[in-house]
């Protein structure tokens, strides 16, 4: 039903056991959408504009709040300081690493794990404002932390475009027609294999897509007030056209001296 990739590019840590993107924690509310907290290495994971840290300096936990229905990053952010502590003194680059995810009926998300930093951001009512274990070298050790994040209202997606005639195979050229539920949308389109995005063809209403030959058409749907639909494919088949059988007569031609009555059958029951 949905899957996807979620990761950034990885960094020069990549080569230990703990660097990377790992997700280790899933929450999934009551309207389908995924919360899920990890951590990574990669200085380029995808945080949204909203996050509440949108850099990292080594290797930090990821809290992300995705729309399985919309396929849509709906809020995603760094959580973490900028202290590690590296090979041979200490694990190899663990930072700050997010292990357990909750989630409460207001929609924010309670974040779990370990960290290293010594300047991990607490609030100012903080159970413990700095971190109480020691390192070697003088460095900080591992604490533990808890983190209660307001990740965003909800989301309503708009619904995913329609096909008419459905996709499938068929024998000659078709006519497709692109429709949506969600007020006032617009649907955009592609028909070179790749994804729909709000700069692809615009859907014009009322005007058909000619699919003369075996071609997949990818559309989304674009309305104000909701997030953009998810991408979907209808792909069509097109193969020669199919003959259509000769009518046949109920009299022989032929000649006759007194008049007869004549009918035309067709194997078609669609013939006119």
């Amino acid at each position: 039903l949905y899957s996807t990739y979620l990761g950034g590019s990885g960094s020069s840590l990549s080569a230990t056991t703990n660097a990377g993107d790992i997700a280790r924690a899933i929450a999934v509310d009551g309207n389908g959408t995924a919360y899920i907290a990890g951590y990574t290495s990669s200085f380029d994971f995808p945080v949204t504009p909203n996050a509440f840290q949108t850099q990292n300096d080594s290797q930090v936990a990821f809290v992300t709040k995705l729309s399985t229905r919309c396929g849509a990053l709906l809020y995603s952010s760094y959580l973490g300081g900028d202290q590690w502590i590296g090979w041979p003194w200490g694990d190899p680059y663990k930072g700050t690493q997010a292990f357990a995810l909750a989630l409460d009926g207001s929609g924010n998300a309670y974040v779990g794990g370990v960290t290293q930093a010594s300047n991990f951001p607490v609030t100012p009512e903080a159970f413990q404002a700095t971190n109480p274990a020691t390192g070697m070298l003088g460095s900080s050790g591992d604490s533990g932390f808890l983190t209660k994040m307001d990740m965003g209202a909800d989301t309503v997606c708009a619904e995913p475009p329609t096909f008419s005639p459905p996709p499938g195979t068929y024998s000659g050229v078709q006519s497709v027609a692109l429709s949506d539920s969600t007020p006032a949308a617009q649907i955009y389109y592609t028909l070179d294999g790749t994804p729909a995005n709000p700069n692809s063809n615009l859907y014009v209403d009322g005007t058909p897509i000619e699919v003369p030959s075996s071609t997949t058409i990818n559309a989304i749907a674009v309305a104000p007030d909701y997030t953009s639909s998810r991408n979907v494919a209808a792909s069509y088949t097109i193969g020669p056209e199919s003959q259509v059988p000769q009518p046949t007569f109920t009299q022989a031609p032929g000649t006759y001296t007194n008049p007869v009555s004549v009918g035309i059958i067709d194997a078609n029951p669609n013939a006119a």
